[in-house]
């Protein structure tokens, strides 16, 4: 079901007009998931009419929130770990009325999963599980904090909705250019005989 971003205005609503959205990258620009999660749903809103601004969690500092991030309509918050300048910016986006959204790619918010048979990271980077816990409590705070929540799969919006988030599938891969070329394939398709 790729169809969030058709129901755009339900999760970016537009709150006195404000179109602007925020989209956070709690992981490096360079990653694949960065692209997927973070740059094709930021292209796709510029395409239909948001402003959108792209940081990474780092880029959070006192004076950033105070200038560019000050007045988001919607913040979505991709994979994020809850921290004390997270915490901050949130608190301050709330008190001016902002919806916040956190996409999350994977189970990484039920730290029951985490073992070795699991998590391939555990055993083929020899990362210790502690830590593999502490970030996915991280990743959970984050997730309690967010009026909705975006995943790629419907396994995850169960979780989700387990956690009690609404969620809403975006599946990875999805963006303007795909809807636009599965669309106009759709419409061939059923203008033939």
């Amino acid at each position: 079901m790729g169809d969030t971003f058709l129901r755009a205005p339900l999760l970016f609503g537009r709150r006195n007009n404000n179109r602007h959205v925020l989209c956070v990258s709690g992981e490096p620009f360079f990653s694949a998931g960065h692209t997927y999660r973070i740059e094709r749903v930021a292209s796709t809103l510029s395409e239909m009419g948001y402003v959108v601004d792209v940081i990474g969690i780092d880029a959070l500092k006192r004076r950033w929130r105070k200038s560019k991030a000050r007045h988001p309509a919607v913040v979505l918050i991709w994979r994020a770990a809850w921290n004390r300048t997270l915490a901050k910016a949130i608190s301050a986006w709330r008190r001016k009325g902002v919806r916040i959204i956190f996409d999350v790619d994977d189970y990484m918010f039920d730290t029951t999963l985490v073992h070795a048979d699991n998590i391939d990271g555990i055993r083929s980077q020899n990362i210790e599980v502690t830590d593999v816990i502490r970030l996915y409590h991280a990743i959970r705070q984050t997730l309690d904090s967010a009026d909705a929540c975006i995943v790629p799969t419907q396994s995850l919006a169960k979780g989700v909705a387990i956690c009690g988030k609404p969620p809403f599938v975006s599946v990875n891969g999805f963006d303007a250019e795909t809807y636009r070329i599965s669309r106009e394939a759709f419409l061939r398709r059923r203008s033939m005989p």
